[in-house]
């Protein structure tokens, strides 16, 4: 029985080789590129995604900012006038006679034409 010598394993080797590069490559490196161009794709639109994402969370604090600035001046408008409207009812408490009658009503006891 004779043993194979170095160059018999190199040469098995190499047909192996041969035929991987033949047979497999050709089918290997197509499907490697769509999967390159897919991951490209991907890759790209995640950015367009990340872009509309973020254009959008910056309207939204704008639009949270305009609605907080508006709130402010409305409570400023309502604390104003609701002062007003207490000092107003606290005038008209102040002027109406103490018995219960209205002012109107109080006018028309002490003239003294006696035409009510």
């Amino acid at each position: 029985m004779t043993y194979p010598t170095i160059w018999d394993v190199v040469l098995f080797v190499a047909v192996i080789a041969v035929f991987g590069m033949r047979y497999l490559l050709p089918a290997y490196l197509p499907e490697k590129g769509k999967n390159l161009a897919s991951k490209e794709d991907l890759e790209e639109l995640t950015r367009k995604v990340e872009g509309v994402k973020t254009q959008y969370l910056s309207e939204l604090e704008r639009l949270r900012f305009d609605l907080g600035q508006a709130s402010l001046v409305h409570r400023a408008q309502y604390e104003t006038e609701f002062r007003v409207y207490e000092e107003i009812n606290m005038e008209v408490h102040d002027r109406r006679p103490a018995d219960g009658l209205s002012a109107q009503a109080d006018v028309g006891l002490h003239r003294s034409d006696g035409i009510r």
